[in-house]
């Protein structure tokens, strides 16, 4: 049915050899999984809400992996600017500590383009969810973030609108 831990170690183990940089996005929780990915990792990254029980469970993640001697390289923020409500960045530092956070916002294009079973990215490219992560991917990968829409993005923004509206 599945793998067994030491087979996905194994094969971490090999793609890291072949790779440069390889992203695992694990599992919530603390399993099996979660530290077979750790124990392998350079860096990571942790993925939040800002609110407590998400932070919470980003903290215990963070324990994990600092037990490990894997560097959190930042706390990935998403849904930021729901309500006024939320835990400013200050707050989340208290909680998880002092990492770089980077904040990706609250954007009906996500579950609409989970809905197309597209990445935000791909299905609306000029969302500000979706530009938020291509900035971050081009930090992880050490690029300058330019913008750029190829053919099939303008297409698409014709057929379907400016899709940072959705």
């Amino acid at each position: 049915n599945g793998i067994t831990q030491d087979e996905f170690t194994r094969a971490l183990k090999r793609l890291k050899k072949e790779k440069t940089t390889l992203i695992i996005d694990s599992a919530p929780g603390l399993g099996a999984e979660f530290i077979s990915a750790a124990k392998s990792a350079d860096h990571m990254f942790v993925v939040a809400n800002p609110e407590l029980p998400s932070l919470s469970a980003a903290y215990k993640t963070i324990q994990v992996a600092e037990t490990l001697g894997v560097e959190i390289a930042a706390i990935i923020l998403t849904r930021t600017g729901r309500y006024p409500g939320e835990l400013n960045e200050e707050e989340i530092k208290e909680i998880v500590g002092d990492h770089p956070i980077r904040k990706v916002p609250e954007d009906p294009a996500v579950p609409t383009s989970a809905l197309m079973a597209q990445a935000v990215v791909t299905a609306f490219p000029r969302s500000p969810a979706a530009v938020a992560y291509k900035k971050i991917a081009a930090e992880i990968m050490g690029v300058e973030y330019k913008e750029r829409f190829s053919f099939w993005d303008e297409l698409h923004r014709m057929v379907y609108g400016d899709l940072a509206s959705v």
